[in-house]
């Protein structure tokens, strides 16, 4: 039943936007009906669902680019399961969103791990054009997605990054999963992730090459690698912009990012998966 209620509660996600809905609940459909069988052979959910994802990953099914309308006139390209689920967590059910994380005009945000553009989207919408947005992302397909939707919707007050936030300068190695295109990592090397070599830039250096001074949200969301970003942002965070970091990881992991944040002098609320972090 609980399978039931959250494969209706999917497919009806998807009717809340416009733009390939015939790919989009196909996805969702081809997703779920190799989710149940491997739950019917005995697999537990984690593998039911890795194996799932495989499955659509090995025959393209889950990385078709489709076009949807996120609202407000904004339109983007991404893969099919971005468009089915991400777009729901970020936009609908505002899983980055909280009382005083939500940017307003003028803000200046930087988008850590920015991926194909949903929040950097959305937020440049919310700051306007007197406001800024950095997104950075070093995966290279990602990125190429991102700079094509920021075009497209002409939001000429966002900046592409096409590095990686990393404790220091220079080549580092990017694990990139066959899963999701939006789980490439620093620090996860997963059984079927495949090495790329990508440039690296402190988040300190990126924003003085750009001179910025201030930032008023900072959204990290880098598959684990956050200790390395904030290990290049030292000076960023003396300033004690606004926290909304994804952290994924076991219960250890999760108080591990909740104590170093709070050692910066930050408030700190957990929703999981989310970590929000506002000054004290």
């Amino acid at each position: 039943m609980i399978a039931l209620r959250n494969l209706i509660g999917d497919l009806a996600a998807q009717f809340r936007h416009s733009g390939n809905l015939t790919a989009r609940l196909g996805c969702v459909l081809r997703y779920w009906w190799l989710y149940v069988g491997h739950r019917l052979q005995g697999m537990s959910r984690d593998d039911s669902r890795l194996q799932a994802l495989a499955k659509m990953a090995q025959t393209g099914s889950s990385k078709r680019l489709v076009n949807v309308a996120l609202g407000d006139g904004l339109h983007a390209e991404m893969d099919v399961f971005s468009a089915a689920y991400l777009l729901r967590e970020i936009i609908d059910d505002g899983t980055y969103r909280s009382a005083g994380f939500v940017p307003e005009k003028g803000w200046t945000v930087v988008d850590v791990g920015a991926h194909q553009g949903i929040f950097t989207l959305d937020s440049a919408r919310r700051v306007g054009p007197t406001g800024r947005v950095v997104s950075v992302e070093p995966f290279p397909s990602n990125r190429d997605i991102l700079q094509r939707n920021i075009a497209r919707n002409q939001l000429t007050h966002v900046e592409v990054v096409p590095f990686a936030a990393a404790e220091t300068s220079g080549p580092k190695t990017l694990y990139i999963t066959q899963y999701v295109t939006g789980g490439q990592s620093l620090v996860f090397m997963g059984n079927d992730s495949v090495p790329m070599t990508i440039d690296a830039r402190p988040l300190d250096a990126i924003l003085d090459e750009r001179g910025i001074k201030s930032v008023d949200l900072l959204k990290i969301d880098v598959e684990g690698a956050w200790r390395l970003v904030f290990a290049g942002a030292t000076r960023l965070l003396t300033r004690r912009p606004r926290i909304v970091m994804e952290v994924e990881g076991d219960d250890t992991e999760v108080a591990a990012a909740k104590q170093a944040v709070a050692a910066l002098g930050y408030v700190v609320e957990f929703r999981p998966p989310v970590l929000f972090a506002r000054p004290n």
